[in-house]
């Protein structure tokens, strides 16, 4: 089985009682929260392995976890008027958002806000900054945020955001190790989806049974009748 190496970047963030929280940026599902940086990223890493190694990723695929271009990263105001509302709210004051962004290709470009989870994605920088303060907005409704100042304040935990470039190294299945994989797991289904239709006991069908389908009901024959 041939090993590969591929690039791998991670964003890292430092909360505001000293923890970190990870992720391994384009796996969507991995994350990983601790106090020791040499073991979140090793945990990061790991799952970032077992993702592509698990659903068998074919070489063909591996683009979707690699960076085109090198991301980099930025940070955003969002200014808030007071809510008319709430009487303890009485000044504005804007919320700072750290972003991690990259080229998706010659005419986009994408926002990735970690600690609110979206993407914000526009045709330029200056469309980018014309449209991630109404994402961010709707991120907050979301998460009905927006009428609390405790809740808008927990946004703002993170104090430090640090972005590296590691990598992993990954077995791939061969072409034909890929073929025989397809054909092992329509084996396996096949005698499953068997087993669930017999355990439902329904009578065999055959030519024979179309027969008895215009019968009166009281003439029918009973199920595991022979035919």
């Amino acid at each position: 089985m041939p090993k590969l190496e591929l690039p791998i970047h991670l964003v890292l963030l430092t909360l505001d009682d000293d923890t970190l929280l990870g992720e391994a940026l384009l796996f969507p599902k991995i994350s990983c929260l601790g106090d020791n940086q040499e073991e979140v990223v090793s945990h990061l890493k790991a799952q970032a392995i077992q993702t592509i190694e698990d659903t068998a990723t074919p070489l063909s695929e591996l683009y979707r976890f690699i960076y085109a271009e090198e991301p980099y990263l930025a940070e955003l105001e969002l200014p808030l008027q007071p809510c008319s509302e709430k009487l303890v709210w009485k000044e504005s004051f804007a919320l700072r958002y750290h972003e991690v962004r990259r080229c998706l290709n010659p005419t986009h470009l994408a926002s990735f806000i970690p600690s609110l989870g979206i993407e914000v994605v526009a045709q330029d920088e200056e469309q980018l900054l014309q449209r991630a303060p109404a994402d961010i907005r709707q991120a907050l409704r979301r998460g009905q945020r927006t009428q609390s100042l405790d809740l808008l304040n927990r946004t703002q935990r993170v104090r430090e955001v640090h972005l590296f470039k590691d990598s992993i190294e990954v077995a791939l299945l061969t072409p034909k190790q890929l073929s025989n994989d397809q054909v092992m797991r329509e084996k396996a289904t096949l005698p499953t989806i068997a087993d669930n239709l017999g355990n439902g006991n329904l009578p065999l069908f055959t030519n024979e049974t179309r027969k008895w389908r215009s019968w009166p009901k009281s003439l029918r024959p009973t199920k595991g009748a022979a035919f």
